[in-house]
């Protein structure tokens, strides 16, 4: 191992983790799970679901990934999404221009004239 292997943080974020897109059922349920874990039981943010997963209207615009140990048995530790906003539908909102509508300083950035088959927003994480 090179000098410059021993201090990257890449290197050493490889030692102990693994990042995939969470494409097929069991990545996505495993995504679900960690958020309620996080956002329900932990952080109250959401109510507590029976089937111990929390979704909403936008995972089905969003591209998730997934956060694992390295090693012989990877258990899920995080997530994150990307919400893509609806090119043919200006109307929909991203959840963070829906939350903040009433705080957002349109004079810095205004998502409404941004080219919408262009933005998304990172959340979940």
């Amino acid at each position: 191992m090179s000098l410059l292997d021993r201090f990257s943080l890449g290197e050493g974020f490889k030692k102990y983790f693994e990042i995939s897109s969470a494409f097929d059922e069991e990545s996505r349920n495993a995504v679900f799970g960690i958020r309620h874990e996080v956002y329900c039981e932990e952080l109250g943010f959401e109510p507590v679901r029976p089937d111990r997963r929390e979704t909403d209207e936008y995972d089905r615009h969003s591209l998730h990934c997934l956060l694992r140990t390295a090693g012989a048995t990877p258990q899920p530790v995080g997530c994150t999404r990307l919400v893509c906003a609806r090119a043919g539908t200006p109307d929909y909102l991203l959840p963070f221009e829906r939350t903040c509508e009433q705080t957002l300083d349109r004079t810095i950035v205004d998502p409404a004239r941004l080219p919408r088959e262009r933005i998304g927003e990172v959340s979940r994480l």
